[in-house]
């Protein structure tokens, strides 16, 4: 039997822009895998040498095979020396081949439309995300790792360069009710000590002029007036207490405002970034593309890109509001680019990559 090895990405056409990892050989024998172009390269024997993550996975799964398995990676290209097509064209290969086997089975597939249909292949040993229309055509072996699609999008810098940030830290119920009991505190204090206390004597406006500057004055400790009553100086006591919580709360806050980055991502959720009309980047050649239509997004708002490279350079200029991909990848994009953006939103859940 011959194996199909893929050590691409979801957009197979367009896998030399993902981070993989080591590099191995399987050896010649009785299976036919094909690697990209990208991914596999000839050696001084004439065998194709392919290299991955999935790579290594498979390789560990037929070492704890009971049996010995032959088999043998193949470029997965065309003759002009290009790859060989998407994911639905590489599974395709693998459907076809089986399906030769069986001249009496007649099926038509969501692959017909993708160009040569030659079986090539026995198997795919990639990053090939598990749908339901490839599951119709091909077995997957259990996922491997657990995937969803996701978006990555902008931070945005919530930090506020106007001249009545002082009023933020506080809320304005907060304000108001402040206010309130300093007036409050002030003729409380007031009732109690003007039968007896002639600081807090005089004409009608003096009195009012005390009542409010003492209150007032007790925000930063610089009340003067001599208080007579024990019932005012338990009252102020208890009220200064409350004013250096509230205080030792105000700073903090404020200290928060002025100092450290608030960042927010630009868009919450798919509904906000469909209605929101702006562009979204995707994968070249991925399922997602797909995904997004039956959401609703409009096909001239979609955008497709190749690599995490090409992912970053539209989000810096504007040319999409958010990248949606599969999660493994965006985390290989927040590997190198997590200062500036963010997963946010609904994950979609997906079958996960199989082999």
């Amino acid at each position: 039997m011959a194996g199909v090895l893929n050590g691409g990405a979801e957009g197979v056409g367009d896998a030399d822009e993902r981070e993989e990892a080591a590099d191995r050989s399987a050896g010649a024998g009785g299976a036919r895998v094909p690697v990209l172009p990208e991914r596999g390269a000839r050696s001084a024997t004439n065998v194709t040498v392919a290299s991955g993550f999935v790579i290594d996975v498979f390789e560990a799964a037929v070492r704890q095979l009971p049996y010995a398995l032959l088999f043998e990676y193949e470029s997965y290209r065309n003759d002009n020396g290009t790859s060989g097509g998407d994911y639905n064209a590489l599974v395709k290969q693998v459907y076809y081949k089986v399906s030769s086997m069986i001249p009496a089975l007649r099926l038509l597939s969501f692959f017909d439309f993708c160009g040569d249909s030659t079986p090539k292949y026995d198997a795919v040993v990639g990053d090939v995300t598990i749908t339901a229309n490839r599951s119709m055509f091909v077995d997957f072996t259990l996922p491997y790792t657990v995937s969803g699609v996701s978006m990555v999008v902008p931070l945005r810098d919530q930090h506020s360069k106007n001249a009545w940030i002082f009023l933020k830290p506080l809320t304005t119920d907060l304000w108001l009710v402040s206010a309130a009991f300093f007036v409050f505190t002030g003729a409380v204090v007031w009732t109690l000590e003007h039968r007896r206390n002639e600081e807090f004597q005089g004409t009608p406006g003096q009195q009012l002029g005390t009542v409010f500057y003492f209150s007032f004055s007790t925000l930063v400790f610089a009340h003067r007036e001599t208080l007579m009553s024990n019932l005012s100086r338990v009252v102020v006591i208890v009220w200064v207490f409350v004013v250096l919580i509230l205080q030792s709360s105000y700073i903090a806050s404020l200290t928060s405002m002025l100092t450290v980055q608030q960042f927010r991502p630009t868009v919450g959720d798919f509904e906000e970034l469909k209605h929101s009309g702006q562009h979204v980047g995707y994968l070249k050649n991925s399922f997602t593309k797909g995904l997004l239509l039956k959401l609703g997004f409009q096909e001239s708002k979609l955008k497709p890109y190749r690599s995490p490279q090409q992912y970053q350079e539209a989000l810096s200029n504007g040319s999409v509001a958010a990248i949606i991909d599969e999660i493994p990848y965006l985390r290989v994009f927040l590997k190198d680019y997590c200062d500036n953006y963010t997963m946010a939103g609904q994950t979609y859940k997906t079958g996960g990559l199989g082999l």
